[in-house]
């Protein structure tokens, strides 16, 4: 079983060696606004990320009837109706975050920083007092007595039937590229939109912007022959963290799923195998998957969702390691960066408390250490080209159950992953092959000595380490 691991569309192959930040306004700074935003690009820029993702920013249904509030709006108790996924305008920015001017001028000064932008397009749902429903019926799925449908988050669905409303949204898909030169966007819940009309966008963005990407909200293997670059992996991160949390599940509550999983080390390349069979037994050509390890949906409301919150540090440093020196495109959430433990809230607002980024992490020790990890991981991704465009291997480990090592090749150069998942100080061996020279790349509470093909571990409670390995 062979199938590829890495972007290959050589219009967005760029995407290999990037790194994907996720910037979600509301969270971002104190006001929440462009403006303030672009203060931070230097910031950024030191961190090293390459493409930033916006949250959505187009104006959001202001309606105050809770019936088409979500469960999780209600349950953030903010009162504030302006959720950023129930659009009322697609065409206008909302002015909670500035102006279409402070947009333009966002956008420019990234674009001048040398990052990439993309906007979060969200198509499945709208608004209940969306601006064209009363002017176009056809635009919402309707029952046979005429009255809206609403999905799974109580807001209206869109009519694909409807050959306007496809239309509607292509030029919207379009309008965002030539007015502000936005770079590409990520699909709401993509795989709950027809496939054909993210085929028809790409093709008229293409003509446009050449170089598009489009990053899908959904595990459609289909999804990246001619619609998407990259798609979600949602289990991902979960499988990770509670492998590392030595057994102990905390994002499910069921207990009768709790005693049939029972996550090691192990579980991390079981898994990572289960899903490149999945995508080549569904006839795809390419396994390309965004890694992360937080987002904005796992960070929301609850203080004790933030895995930084609930783990120790040393936790996210190694499950960071993993999502940004393995195969896929590495994805951070604003603040993870930094140890951010603050709750964070999509329904908060300017005037509906403002629940942020606790910036006064970056002045603590932990918060530095994990700053200057996160610099140095996507250094070495930027730097070794092995670790964006090499084959990934799953390496023999003399403990399987506590401890976890990839291999990315390409030529005579690996780079070599691994990571303790265990709360005990670990002594492991990893076999590796013969080597020329060795290079330690990233050791964070580990050390290691190579040994006739042998690396010889040391490794404190969830240390991790990266090691540049040369052969013949």
């Amino acid at each position: 079983m062979h199938i590829n691991t890495k972007i290959t569309n050589s219009k967005t192959a760029f995407l290999n060696k990037s790194v994907i930040y996720q910037l979600f306004l509301r969270a971002f700074t104190q006001d929440g606004t462009f403006n303030s935003a672009s203060k931070m690009l230097p910031y950024l820029r030191e961190l090293g990320v390459d493409i930033l993702y916006l949250c959505p920013c187009f104006s959001a249904d202001d309606d105050e009837n809770q019936e088409y509030w979500s469960p999780r709006q209600k349950l953030a108790n903010t009162n504030n109706p302006k959720n950023p996924y129930r659009i009322k305008d697609y065409y206008s920015i909302d002015e909670e975050y500035g102006t279409e001017e402070d947009f333009a001028n966002f956008v420019e000064k990234a674009h001048d920083y040398g990052f990439r932008v993309i906007l979060d397009l969200v198509y499945f749902h709208c608004g209940p007092k969306a601006v064209f429903i009363d002017t176009h019926s056809d635009f919402v799925v309707r029952d046979e007595k005429g009255n809206i449908e609403t999905g799974a988050w109580l807001f209206p669905k869109l009519n694909y039937e409807s050959s306007e409303l496809r239309e509607y949204l292509w030029k919207n898909m379009c309008y965002y590229v030539e007015k502000f030169g936005i770079d590409g966007y990520r699909c709401d819940v993509g795989d709950a939109v027809p496939l054909d009309f993210w085929e028809e966008g790409r093709r008229r963005l293409e003509k446009i912007k050449p170089d598009i990407f489009m990053l899908n909200e959904g595990g459609n293997p289909a999804s990246l022959k001619n619609a998407f670059d990259i798609n979600y992996d949602f289990e991902w991160p979960e499988v990770l963290f509670n492998s590392m949390m030595s057994g102990r599940i905390h994002s499910c509550n069921d207990e009768k799923t709790k005693a049939e999983k029972e996550y090691t080390a192990k579980s991390v390349p079981e898994y990572w195998n289960k899903c490149v069979k999945r995508y080549s037994d569904e006839g795809a050509d390419t396994f390309a998957v965004v890694r992360f390890a937080d987002n904005h949906d796992y960070a929301n409301d609850a203080y004790d969702n933030r895995k930084d919150a609930i783990a120790p540090p040393n936790v996210m440093t190694a499950m960071l390691a993993f999502c940004i020196l393995l195969d896929g495109v590495p994805f951070i959430y604003n603040g993870v960066e930094i140890r951010d433990r603050a709750r964070h809230s999509i329904f908060s607002g300017a005037n509906y408390g403002r629940f942020c980024i606790d910036w006064s992490e970056l002045l603590t020790g932990e918060g530095k250490k994990r700053f200057e990890s996160i610099k140095r991981l996507i250094d070495i991704r930027h730097r070794y080209e092995e670790t964006s465009e090499g084959e990934t291997y799953w390496l023999k480990v003399s403990d399987e159950k506590s401890m976890c090592a990839f291999e990315r090749r390409l030529g005579n150069y690996s780079t070599v992953v691994y990571a303790n998942f265990t709360e005990k100080s670990l002594n492991a061996e990893i076999e590796c092959g013969n080597a020329l020279k060795i290079e330690r790349l990233f050791i964070n509470d580990s050390d290691c000595i190579y040994d006739k093909g042998i690396l010889k571990c040391s490794i404190l409670p969830y240390g991790c380490g990266a090691v540049r390995i040369k052969r013949d």
